[in-house]
């Protein structure tokens, strides 16, 4: 790999560039390229660069002006009056206005949001507590139920059953063992 300076411009030609495009002249660079060092020669005169400099398109393209394009913006040949730049200026304040007044109503928004999902929450939290207790007292009241049934059953019964269903009784006599 061989480094080759390209084609090294006189002090005229240095001085002459910078009137002239880009295009007409090719910039002062290191080229690299792969050759032998027979090539190498035949490349350091720079002719071959010159045949494709003189092919490329020009580098510049034409960009439309975008004062051109819109009335609104101003260019050296049409200025605005100041008629319509007070117009403009007042449009604009009267815009911050509305979005200042538009962004308070919105914080307020926000915090009734804010107190309405806690509210929600708070009620969430004491239904489930309520809920919790309804269980609880719905277990006791149960209970309360199946004894009172059970109590209804024995007073409504004879008093043989309610004997049958009393626990039996010590022996009041000791019995002597011999």
């Amino acid at each position: 790999m061989t480094t080759i300076p390209a084609l090294q411009l006189t002090e005229a030609d240095r001085d002459a560039a910078t009137e002239l495009d880009a295009t007409e002249h090719v910039p002062s660079i290191a080229l690299v390229l792969e050759s032998d060092e027979d090539e190498a020669e035949a490349v350091t005169d720079g002719s071959f660069m010159l045949e494709r400099a003189s092919t490329r398109a020009p580098a510049t393209t034409q960009v439309p002006d975008p004062a051109a394009l819109s009335p609104r913006i101003p260019s050296a040949e049409r200025l605005v009056p100041d008629l319509e730049m007070l117009v403009l200026q007042q449009d604009n304040v009267r815009l911050l206005r509305e979005n200042g007044d538009l962004r308070q109503q919105l914080e307020a928004l926000q915090a009734d949001l804010t107190a309405s999902q806690d509210a929600l929450r708070d009620l969430e939290y004491r239904s489930n507590d309520w809920q919790d207790q309804a269980e609880m007292h719905g277990e006791l009241l149960r209970e309360v139920m199946r004894e009172r049934d059970h109590f209804r059953k024995f007073s409504l019964g004879s008093l043989w059953t309610r004997l049958r269903g009393c626990p039996p009784m010590p022996s009041m006599f000791p019995v002597n063992d011999p």
